[in-house]
């Protein structure tokens, strides 16, 4: 039967990550696709944190400003584990000795490196829309990543950190038994008023060097001269 799990990081950290982020999709992109078409982009160059008035007013947030978020993930509080080394052949979710089987549900893992967790310590940004629409005590963002970040040759791993709300998730349990997942709503976070970040296309100029450019005509079978 159903029953109620009061989270870790509520019991834990709630005092401090006072918002519940929950997440969803929007209709402009398909999962992690089309962040590349500049199109798109114009429409909805970087992810909304959608906030409530009572809440947005209790930090200084007014609509479309930029935001930062943090999770007790990004600041170390629960650290990113490596689920590849957590894997036990003695429980059912493993299935077998090599890692291709999954997680163990009772071994979470060794730690990730130092580094690994310097590249999210930032936390992540978004553009806030202030909305009667959302609960309040509770934000909504969309899953987003920046594929201009590998244009320039800079830290590629900015791509998938600056605006994407999977790193504030954690993968330290608790996992429940009927889904065996762990935790990818409900996360406990913190908001600030913050300043763009650089490096990320906003403006619809942004977007040029995606714009496509034309070709030789190259015949078929409707070509006519």
């Amino acid at each position: 039967m159903p029953y109620y799990f009061t989270p870790e990081d509520q019991s834990e950290y709630g005092d401090e990550y006072p918002l519940r982020l929950t997440e969803g999709r929007i209709p402009y992109f398909h999962h992690g696709t089309l962040r590349n078409n500049p199109y798109l982009r114009e429409l909805y160059p970087a992810p909304e944190l959608w906030i409530s008035p009572e809440n947005a007013g209790k930090y200084g947030i007014v609509d479309g400003d930029w935001v930062n978020i943090k999770s007790p993930r990004t600041d170390g509080k629960d650290v990113f584990r490596d689920i590849t080394t957590g894997l036990s052949t003695d429980t059912v979710m493993a299935g077998g000795k090599d890692a291709k089987f999954g997680p163990s549900e009772f071994a979470p893992g060794e730690e990730l490196t130092a580094n690994g967790q310097s590249v999210v310590k930032d936390g992540i940004f978004a553009v806030a829309r202030v909305t009667k629409g959302i609960a309040e005590g509770t934000v909504y963002m969309e899953r987003f990543w920046n594929p201009e970040f590998l244009e320039d040759g800079s830290d590629g791993r900015k791509s998938w950190t600056t605006e994407n709300m999977n790193v504030l998730t954690k993968n330290t349990g608790y996992f429940n038994p009927e889904f065996g997942t762990y935790t990818l709503r409900g996360i406990h976070v913190k908001v600030a008023k913050a300043q763009r970040p650089e490096g990320i296309w906003y403006e619809p100029t942004d977007f040029e060097p995606w714009m496509p450019e034309p070709t030789e005509n190259t015949g078929g079978a409707f070509y006519t001269k």
